[in-house]
């Protein structure tokens, strides 16, 4: 092994379904350079995230933590700052460190450690660029588009994003180029919009299958599932708009991948990628039409699992690990491969073992996913505008099995799913007296601390707290840029202030761009 400390190529995306791509088996997915990476290093077959939403599962993968230890909760819930994140950690180890594109932080601090942060959403503005450019600020859907984007190539943040990362990259090589190097790349896609170059819709256009709520899933029938797909997530589409929907989401993992493939060429061309670990995960899954559900927040592994992989110096080629595993397990091996000291108060540990070849190596024997959404509405509110309540869950994890605690789901009980014998989550075996003891065995684990009603209880005081740390700023455009001096300005400000207005055509030609004030 070098005797330099490794850099580290974080390669994230946002809200990509574990078993879409290639090296998992997909054939209707398209992804070479993720595959590439996956025969060059270690792919972690069974990860999950600890939160099936942005803010909290990020905030949860920088800092090592679980939700219930960071008390980020919820989307655009601030970090508060107590906890520590890897950029942290590494800064001090003397890393130059950078973060390129989303991370969704809440609150005023948006670098929480990073030295330096060129591009991305500085202004709370979700860094989702809606596209048909007319939806501003709304972002589209597999409900209301899935198509070609609108947006110039040039302009599309997946590409800002890899541009910004590749020029980090060799301006430390220039500048420093003794001094090890932390990036973080976080792509926007294959989150909503449904949006990416044509190229990469007409490559998906007819190879993918449609999925929706089978006969067979009783379970996906119970009251929670129900109240979850009448609670903002996409459902009950018609089936030609589902598989387009569904065709649009594989264009938009292609993408990402090509854009994870350009960044990983020009480094290594330039030299670059010598002693360096390189890692691609994703926040959370996506539904994609399983279980009659698209979007994120529930308990299906469809959301709660992810992809997670790791190549580099001292990883062997080929690797498979059927272990459980948390992102919660990034932090703890990052900082082992780095030669830093672990810090005493986190719940992930090292996958080092696994990386080095050790076979019966089991990092947990249990792991929690948990989505209180209740802090980022008033319940109350949300109940009265929609009718429904707002639906949140606790979930622990085992080898076998699945237990998951809901709130506020109306009468909706526990649910258990044996998960080697069903794998597709079709039968809540919680009633069965066969599982009895298993059940009560794995909700002991879930109130070790706190059940989830203290919980929702403990969050809602979050929220209060949190609001100290709102730092006032009004969203503007998805995008900013932000100068080596600190001034931030918006990336996107001309492209969505244009309106292309009609005129008449007595000595003009069609339309022309007005400013909308």
């Amino acid at each position: 092994m070098p005797d330099k400390p490794p850099n580290i190529l974080l390669l994230v995306s946002d809200q990509h379904l574990y078993r879409v791509a290639g090296y998992m088996g997909d054939k209707n997915a398209h992804t070479p350079n993720l595959d590439a990476l996956a025969l060059a290093g270690m792919v972690f077959e069974r990860a999950y995230c600890q939160s099936p939403a942005c803010t909290p599962s990020r905030a949860s993968f920088l800092t090592g933590k679980y939700c219930h230890h960071t008390h980020c909760w919820q989307n655009h819930a601030p970090l508060f700052p107590e906890h520590k994140t890897i950029a942290h950690y590494l800064t001090a180890a003397g890393y130059a460190t950078c973060l390129v594109g989303k991370m969704h932080f809440g609150g005023k601090d948006q670098m929480h450690g990073f030295e330096r942060r060129p591009y991305g959403d500085l202004c709370h503005g979700l860094s989702h660029q809606p596209d048909p450019i007319e939806g501003f600020p709304n972002m589209q859907s597999a409900k209301t588009w899935s198509g070609p984007a609108e947006i110039p190539e040039s302009l599309i943040q997946e590409v800002v994003t890899s541009t910004e990362a590749v020029a980090f990259v060799k301006e430390q090589a220039a500048a420093r180029p003794d001094q090890p190097w932390f990036l973080c790349a976080s792509y926007c896609r294959p989150h909503a919009p449904l949006a990416v170059p044509g190229r990469f819709h007409r490559r998906s256009a007819g190879r993918v299958p449609n999925v929706t709520l089978e006969e067979a899933d009783e379970a996906g029938r119970e009251e929670y599932p129900t109240l979850v797909r009448n609670s903002g997530n996409l459902h009950t589409l018609p089936t030609a708009q589902n598989i387009r929907g569904r065709e649009a989401y594989y264009a938009c993992v292609d993408f990402v991948d090509d854009c994870i493939g350009s960044v990983v060429r020009e480094l290594r061309r330039e030299g670059l990628l010598e002693n360096t670990v390189i890692v691609y995960l994703s926040d959370h899954g996506e539904g994609a039409g399983y279980h009659g559900l698209w979007n994120k927040g529930y308990h299906y592994e469809e959301a709660v699992r992810a992809p997670f992989l790791m190549s580099g110096p001292g990883i062997g080629p080929g690797g498979r690990s059927p272990a459980l595993v948390g992102l919660i397990d990034l932090v703890p091996t990052l900082l082992e491969l780095c030669r830093v000291p672990l810090p005493p108060d986190l719940d992930g540990v090292s996958l080092v073992p696994c990386l080095r070849g050790q076979r019966d190596f089991a990092p947990h024997d249990a792991l929690i996913s948990e989505y209180l959404g209740v802090t980022s509405v008033d319940r109350a509110a949300y109940a009265r505008a929609s009718g429904k309540p707002f639906p949140s869950f606790r979930s622990v994890i085992t080898d076998r099995f699945k237990y998951t605690e809901t709130l506020e789901a109306g009468s909706q009980g526990p649910i258990l799913f044996d998960l080697a014998a069903d794998p597709r989550e079709f039968r809540n075996v919680v009633n069965d007296p066969e599982f009895a003891g298993v059940a009560a065995a794995l909700k002991s684990r879930l109130d070790e601390e706190h059940t989830i009603a203290e919980w929702a209880e403990i969050a809602r005081q979050d929220s209060e707290r949190a609001k100290d740390y709102r730092d006032g700023v009004k969203p503007t455009v998805p995008n900013q840029y932000m100068l080596a001096d600190g001034r931030i300005f918006d990336a996107e400000k001309s492209l969505y202030d244009a309106r292309w207005l009609p005129v008449s055509n007595d000595g003009t030609a069609g339309y022309i761009p007005q400013r909308f004030h």
